[in-house]
């Protein structure tokens, strides 16, 4: 696969000013309305189960899925018709941002069954898909499969369907 090594992420200066200074607000307001505290003490709670039933969720379909891997994963699809390539870089990519404890499936669905939304896909899976299969996102409005990637399955031949990158 093509791995361009690249600098960790972190978060630009005018966001994290934002951050604290929404920070500092809050603070600010429980000192001045003290009551507010238990409005944020609740919501923290409520995050905190709700993420731990999604946790829960992702760990009894890893439970079922035990034993599976990467080459599960690749039968799904036709052999000699879809790069490899670009196989391998959607489930390593889905699968590293998962966590790496739930093995793909072509048939997954990405919003109810691995709760990823479109933006996830947009902005922070597919350019890194494509780079690691060595596929250009030039003219992906064009794609056959754009706008209907529901499974997996689709965004790999979508990827696949990808002109090849010159890098």
């Amino acid at each position: 696969m093509h791995d361009m090594p690249h600098a960790p992420a972190r978060l630009p200066l005018g966001l994290v000013l934002l951050l604290l200074c929404l920070l500092v607000g809050l603070v600010w307001s429980i000192v001045q309305q003290p009551a507010l505290l238990w409005v944020v003490a609740g919501t923290a709670v409520l995050v905190k189960y709700l993420s731990w039933r999604e946790q829960q969720r992702l760990a009894r379909l890893a439970a079922q899925r035990q034993g599976q891997s990467i080459c599960q994963f690749a039968r799904a699809f036709p052999r000699w018709q879809v790069d490899t390539w670009v196989i391998r870089a959607v489930y390593e990519s889905l699968h590293g941002y998962l966590g790496g404890r739930l093995p793909i499936r072509a048939d997954d669905r990405f919003e109810e069954d691995l709760n990823l939304d479109d933006e996830d896909l947009e902005f922070e899976l597919l350019e890194d898909m494509a780079r690691l299969s060595g596929r250009s996102l030039a003219g992906v409005e064009n794609n056959p499969f754009y706008g209907k990637v529901l499974h997996v399955r689709d965004l790999v031949l979508l990827l696949d369907h990808q002109p090849r990158s010159l890098s």
